[in-house]
């Protein structure tokens, strides 16, 4: 158990939105999960957006708390097949044609090493029925550019990419069982070999220079995906992706949600240093429970009124009425600090009740606003002494009887 500061509970919910979508040991994501991602922070002040963080999968020699597939240097047979290569490695077709997968060659020597040492065949013609019973990826240690020959690898479920200079995903277009795909800090650009891959749920493109997401606009499978820090400037294409639960997006360049007005699925959002001032069109998101709108310019939450929001990052915008805040169930952590909120009176009526969250667990940041003198003096205290929470606020860093919030480890 630990106590927390005001930023690493936040550091311990952005965690949890980071990873909703990682692979578990089989492969497999929940986008409700909340496991953390992984990376532990090395910086105590770093950024809740920081566009290095990785939602990629993780290893570990503990199975019990792994968020990615455990690597064993094997490859792993694949049990059923959808493609003739998969069984006789004889061809399989990719968007440029027929490829021969009977004997495959990789130019790219880091990718062959990493084949070769999953399929403990360290020299030798690499047999494209063999590569074929290949399903994971991850981890690939040596630096990869060309994916040349991952056409054969038509059993492949998750491909690691992160921070590989890899610019080119066209060897990825014929791999139908393809589900969880990470490209962040790559020199990908374009997404256009991705749009039939129907099995894909969880895709990451942060830190890449793509801007167009049409051709993610059929993936009907896809449930997670990250877009931060990306030249993406419109979320058109993901208007009719109704399984979407997760998305993360800070520090694109769009300016509007209004495409996400149908996604009424959308479980986590991430918003944080973007141009949105209008959260109008989330209004009908009636399974949002995270929300991270940070470093932003708005002002208004009135459109969240009555939504299951438990965890929400509204630093540094420019919010001053607490009211729609007040209508959320209860929350775990609201972080409000650096707006404009004076009274803070819409709370003592929320009806909130730490002991109906693990742990006990709710707590209210509210540093950096120009709180009134009768917000510290009574209305905080009353809202506390009714709800049991634990408030960072100006003069007053906690309640009587109260505790700030702690994570079970």
């Amino acid at each position: 158990m630990m106590r927390l500061t005001r930023r690493s509970s936040f550091l311990i919910v952005w965690g949890a939105l980071l990873c909703a979508g990682c692979p578990d040991q089989n492969g497999d994501t929940d986008g409700a999960s909340t496991a953390d991602s992984g990376e532990s922070p090395t910086d105590a002040t770093a950024s809740s957006t920081s566009p290095t963080a990785s939602t990629g999968p993780t290893t570990t020699t503990d199975p019990g708390t792994s968020t990615g597939p455990t690597t064993t240097g094997s490859a792993t047979t694949s049990s059923d097949s959808t493609t003739a290569d998969s069984t006789t490695g004889d061809s399989t077709t990719t968007s440029g044609g027929p490829v021969d997968c009977t004997v495959v060659e990789f130019p790219d020597a880091g990718l062959e090493f990493r084949i070769r040492e999953l399929l403990h065949q360290p020299e030798g013609p690499l047999l494209g029925a063999d590569v074929a019973t290949i399903e994971e990826l991850f981890p690939i240690v040596n630096p990869v550019v060309d994916l040349t020959g991952l056409e054969c690898a038509s059993g492949l479920r998750i491909l690691e990419l992160h921070g590989h200079d890899v610019a080119d995903l066209g060897p990825l277009a014929g791999l139908e069982k393809l589900e969880w795909l990470n490209v962040a800090v790559t020199q990908v650009v374009d997404l256009g070999p991705l749009a039939g891959l129907a099995s894909l749920h969880s895709l990451n493109v942060s830190a890449t220079d793509v801007a167009d997401l049409g051709p993610l606009a059929g993936l009907g499978a896809l449930e997670t995906l990250d877009i931060s820090n990306t030249k993406v400037n419109t979320l058109a294409p993901l208007a009719g992706l109704t399984g979407l639960r997760q998305l993360i997006a800070y520090g694109a360049e769009f300016l509007d949600v209004e495409p996400l007005v149908g996604l009424t699925g959308l479980v986590k959002l991430n918003i944080a240093e973007t141009a949105v001032t209008d959260l109008g069109p989330l209004a009908g998101t009636q399974a949002l429970e995270f929300l991270v709108i940070d470093h932003t310019d708005i002002a208004d939450l009135g459109p969240l009124t009555g939504l299951p929001i438990r965890f929400l990052n509204a630093e540094s915008a420019l919010i001053s009425d607490l009211t729609p805040v007040a209508s959320f169930p209860t929350p775990i952590i609201m972080i409000l600090s650096d707006n404009q909120i004076v009274e803070a009176d819409p709370l003592i009526g929320s009806g909130w009740d730490a002991s109906d969250n693990p742990d006990q667990c709710l707590e209210v940041l509210l540093t950096g606003n120009p709180l009134s003198t009768d917000a510290l003096a009574a209305a905080l205290p009353a809202f506390c002494a009714a709800t049991g929470a634990w408030v960072w606020a100006d003069g007053l860093m906690d309640c009587p009887g109260a505790s700030p919030c702690v994570i079970p480890p």
